[in-house]
């Protein structure tokens, strides 16, 4: 069995999870939903080296944060959490860390009744059949 994650990485994924995807009128942000540990869940899953260059670039976003804002990323308000996340999103350094992590969160979040039930769209469909381009 895969170990867990540490606490430390979760709560660093569900501060990026907040500054990309906030709570917006009524519609709750990705941290206050289970979108940390659906990530957690899929990141023990991979194979050793790939799951520590990601817990490494964590701890680096982390500790960006701190060098960029004066904060860790996990004590950083709303607000700068969601101007973190702007900048490390035009980083082409961090892409290669980025591009997944936001797919990741984005994904996960918008598979979530309390968002797309919100946003008005039917959920998931496959267990019907998929949904028809012609219906």
């Amino acid at each position: 069995m895969q170990q867990p994650l540490q606490e430390q990485h979760t709560l660093i994924i569900s501060a990026l999870a907040q500054g990309l995807l906030p709570q917006t009128g009524s519609i709750p942000g990705a941290h206050q939903l289970p979108v940390t540990q659906m990530i957690a869940d899929v990141v023990v899953q991979w194979d050793s080296g790939q799951r520590e260059i990601f817990e490494q670039s964590l701890l680096y976003v982390d500790g960006l944060a701190l060098d960029l804002l004066g904060a860790r990323l996990v004590d950083l308000s709303d607000d700068q959490a969601v101007h973190f996340v702007s900048l490390i999103a035009q980083s082409e350094e961090l892409s290669d860390f980025w591009e997944p992590m936001r797919k990741l969160l984005v994904l996960n979040y918008y598979a979530l009744p309390p968002v797309y039930s919100e946003l008005g769209f039917p959920g998931p469909s496959i267990d019907n059949g998929g949904l028809s381009a012609f219906a």
